[in-house]
């Protein structure tokens, strides 16, 4: 109902599949495909899973925060159960808080995954 410009995603394909199946038009909306965006930003040939790009950005759950490497959020008690990984709520937060590195703290970000992309090159 309210005025949402702009919608981040990872892996827009299969967020899109769950809109269309969940009735949610998403006219007017802007999607951002978060995996895309790293992927065209860093010049890669393929796309980092959400796994690896928060293992890049130190996510953690723990009993009481989420965190990153520059954010930490409480969570209420009742909801903690709901953030596991591969959960809608976990993958939810892990990409919210990878969107807040890519967008507020991207030379940092840059760099872990320019180390990540080096040792890839390195072993191949």
């Amino acid at each position: 109902a309210g005025d949402i410009p702009a919608i981040v995603v990872f892996a827009a394909a299969m967020e899109k599949k769950a809109f269309r199946t969940a009735n949610v038009s998403l006219d007017g909306c802007m999607l951002v495909d978060l995996q895309r965006e790293i992927r065209r930003h860093f010049k890669m040939k393929q796309v980092l899973s959400l796994d690896r790009l928060v293992r890049l950005i130190d996510f953690s759950v723990d009993g009481s925060t989420v965190a990153s490497t520059h954010f930490r959020y409480s969570v209420p008690r009742e909801y903690r159960h709901f953030l596991g990984a591969h959960r809608g709520m976990g993958d939810a937060v892990r990409t919210f808080l990878l969107a807040r590195e890519y967008r507020e703290q991207l030379p940092d970000l840059e760099t872990r995954i320019r180390a990540l992309m080096k040792t890839c090159e390195s072993e191949e």
